[in-house]
């Protein structure tokens, strides 16, 4: 097994630097060398650009929430959501991160790497608990026990694991490769950071299961950038097993695992996007079909997991039964990662885990800004993927954020739709014109500058967003902005007749 630890693109190449006629020279240099034009290389660059500045204030919603900014046009520009959001609101600096709650500015100790080595899962536990142990034997029908389990993927989409690896059989397995998506970049969404720190060999035997269970010989890691500790915690897993293992499993070991930093703003988690990324494009979605489980990273046939669901398949390869890590962020006095049976109930989850008394609150996000907005009202249903999808939302992330019934619902949408209006990559009409109109649009609102044929027309263009938008992102946005306008109408109502009942939009109070 060759383990390939690998800069992201910008470090590979030596660009982004604070010189900036230093980097413009290393982009012509780029450019005669790989024989492109050098608008080409600015395109590409500029889009990992975005996220890499001296300071980095996030105004992600659960910041938003927790106070980063109270008027989103102000907030800093093309920043992703750091991965920290149960200490908002949180400003990076570098590779420290510090929380601001309150005002007061605070280091946060799980983003040091002396707080990650002492945390870490060291391969004698995870071993001792039972982990590695298929490796050691034949596999015998992983895939069907995977199929009894009904695990899903757990990245967002909810896709049944097992279909996924018959259609990756079914396109030549043996020329494929295993794609691990450790990008994510939603505010609320931080689970798989916390998973590749501390639990590195769950993820590590997934993947490993996963790649023997459908004959894969390579296997990328793909983590985000800014998950540095994340990147030292796998490596050194890496050389855990190897060391423990050498020759004994090399049958049944793809012969390259490669580590990549990738970087790139919130839609560069997006599966064809992150491909793109990795083969050193514009980290864009590409147009679907072909699927990737077809044609994928270097056109090859890829089979994509999250790192969460590796992490349930090594739980269920090892006679487990999986567990489902819900963030809980916004106004919670608990804020935090569980990892749970899957489909505790929303309420049980925030007022036994988050402290909190769900009647204080006015409304919930299942999963994340991709899974639609709930009102309270739905607070006893259990969150799993068919049982939220009943509700006209969607598990997501599984990131639950609670939004306080004292909040204005216009405001806080407000603040979500500027983050989609900033993070959309613009490849596509409706999602790139879309974001913009919704995030002015819901301005104006809020300075009571809108009048109701303004509101059917916003409603309008956030259907076209979901039905013509080529990812999530867009999808997402236009969902975001139907499921308030509709679900908490009397508000929009109030704003339109200059009214705020929470005092907080540009009119002022009742």
């Amino acid at each position: 097994m060759k383990v390939v630890p690998k800069k992201g693109i910008m470090e590979e190449y030596g660009i982004a630097g604070t010189d900036q006629r230093a980097d413009r020279e290393r982009k012509y240099e780029i450019s005669r060398k790989l024989g492109l034009s050098p608008s080409a290389i600015q395109s590409v660059t500029s889009f990992f650009e975005k996220g890499i500045q001296p300071e980095r204030k996030c105004s992600g919603l659960p910041c938003y929430l927790g106070g980063s900014s109270r008027d989103t046009a102000s907030s800093l520009s093309g920043d992703s959501c750091p991965g920290y959001c149960d200490h908002a609101p949180v400003v990076q600096r570098g590779n420290v991160f510090y929380s601001t709650k309150g005002g007061v500015e605070q280091e946060i100790e799980e983003g040091l790497a002396d707080y990650v080595l002492e945390k870490r899962q060291s391969i004698d536990a995870y071993m001792a608990a039972g982990g590695y142990s298929n490796l050691q034997i034949e596999i015998h029908d992983l895939r069907g026990v995977i199929e009894r389990s009904h695990l899903k993927g757990m990245g967002g989409a909810g896709f049944p694991v097992s279909l996924k690896w018959d259609s990756f059989r079914k396109s030549g397995s043996e020329r494929g490769m295993l794609l691990v998506n450790a990008h994510e970049g939603e505010p609320g969404t931080f689970k798989d950071r916390r998973l590749l720190e501390l639990f590195p060999h769950s993820v590590l035997d997934g993947a490993l299961l996963a790649a023997a269970s459908n004959g894969i010989r390579k296997v990328i890691i793909g983590i985000r950038s800014d998950y540095d500790n994340a990147r030292m915690s796998m490596s050194m897993a890496l050389r855990e097993f190897y060391e423990e293992f050498g020759v004994k499993s090399r049958e049944k070991l793809p012969d390259t695992i490669e580590i990549m930093l990738v970087p790139g703003p919130y839609v560069t988690g997006e599966e064809t996007a992150l491909m793109e990324a990795i083969e050193g494009n514009r980290g864009e979605p590409r147009l679907r079909p072909p699927f990737p489980t077809e044609t994928g990273l270097y056109n090859l046939p890829t089979l994509v997991h999250n790192a969460e669901t590796l992490v349930a398949i090594s739980e269920i390869a090892n006679g487990g039964s999986f567990r489902k890590s819900y963030c809980l962020t916004g106004d919670v006095k608990k804020p935090g990662v569980y990892r749970l049976p899957m489909g505790i109930r929303a309420g049980e989850l925030i007022r036994n885990y988050g402290g909190t008394d769900p009647s204080s609150l006015k409304a919930f996000m299942p999963g994340g800004l991709s899974g639609g907005i709930l009102p309270i009202s739905m607070l006893d249903t259990p969150l799993d993927y068919d049982q939220v999808r009943k509700t006209g939302a969607g598990l997501g992330t599984g990131a639950v954020i609670a939004i306080s019934g004292e909040r204005c619902m216009v405001d806080t949408v407000a603040a979500v739709a500027e983050f989609f209006r900033r993070e959309s990559c613009g490849k596509c009409f409706p999602c790139r014109y879309g974001t913009f109109e919704l995030s002015d649009l819901l301005q104006r609102l809020k300075n009571g500058q809108v009048k109701a044929g303004d509101m059917d027309r916003g409603k309008m263009i956030a259907q076209v967003m979901m039905d013509g938008s080529i990812c999530a992102l867009g999808q997402a946005a236009g969902k975001v902005f139907l499921d308030s306008v509709s679900r908490f109408s009397d508000e929009f109502s109030q704003h339109l007749g200059k009214k705020c009942n929470a005092g907080t939009c540009g009119f002022g109070g009742h």
